[in-house]
């Protein structure tokens, strides 16, 4: 990929895990626009640096219902890779999430995936524990712990899967 080539990152999860939130920690979007009630995909564009060279982000929120994803969407087409957001105070968005990804995987070979736990910040409720995510990540996945409240770790998902698309994570 080169520097002039924009990178299609496409943002997944269940409903309600704070994915439009987490697109607005990233680019900057007001919180009261990122919570608007949309259908089908928002597209945002925004700029990353992996590896000494600025990229061109082109983003897509993309609206997920509970109980699965229909991948043959359009939205998908082209995707270099995704972030797949889940809510580490709901376990069924860990499971759920994992599944996903592994779809993504076998429906686009090659594309690359990152699981952003978010919520990470409300550690009072969390149903997904430490060791959970030390499991998960054992398996091979990249899990980044995110707050979409705070911007923890938001902009860090965004830099790995661009290196990771890239070649360079």
């Amino acid at each position: 990929m080169s520097a002039q080539n924009p990178i299609k990152i496409c943002v997944l999860g269940e409903a309600a895990v704070g994915k439009s939130e987490f697109i607005g920690a990233f680019s900057g979007r007001d919180a009261e626009n990122a919570r608007r009630i949309r259908s089908g995909a928002q597209v945002e564009v925004g700029e990353i640096e992996a590896d000494g060279v600025t990229h061109e982000l082109v983003v897509w929120d993309i609206l997920c219902a509970d109980g699965g994803f229909v991948l043959e969407t359009p939205y998908l087409t082209g995707v270099h890779g995704c972030i797949v957001v889940c809510d580490r105070t709901r376990r069924p968005t860990v499971t759920a999430s994992r599944a996903l990804i592994s779809r993504l995987e076998d429906s686009f070979p090659g594309v690359s995936c990152i699981l952003a736990v978010n919520k990470s910040d409300l550690t009072d409720r969390a149903e997904v524990s430490d060791a959970d995510l030390e499991r998960i990540r054992g398996g091979g996945l990249r899990v980044i712990e995110t707050s979409s409240h705070t911007g923890n770790n938001v902009r860090r998902c965004f830099e790995e899967v661009t290196a990771m698309v890239t070649g360079h994570g």
